[in-house]
């Protein structure tokens, strides 16, 4: 995401820092603060998401069909019931 949003010259001139991935170095090379890039980033993620038609209906089948279906899954109270 960060490559084809902001190019992968800035991307890379970040990774060549000698504290690579600094948070600082994300407002100083690609002119976001990291939550602002993460949530950017979440969003697209998501219209992404929405663009696909069916996209509820292959969530809920990948979910139950899947081996994904035997992975734990946990929110901020702890493990979640299935």
């Amino acid at each position: 995401h960060l490559g084809r949003t902001y190019g992968n010259e800035a991307v890379l001139g970040m990774a060549r820092e000698n504290a690579a991935g600094a948070l600082a170095d994300y407002e100083k090379f690609l002119g976001k603060g990291f939550d602002a890039l993460v949530a950017e980033w979440r969003a697209a993620l998501l219209a992404a998401f929405e663009a696909v038609e069916d996209a509820t209906e292959q969530a809920a089948r990948y979910r139950s069909e899947s081996p994904i279906a035997f992975m734990p899954v946990c929110d901020a109270n702890g493990p979640v019931q299935r």
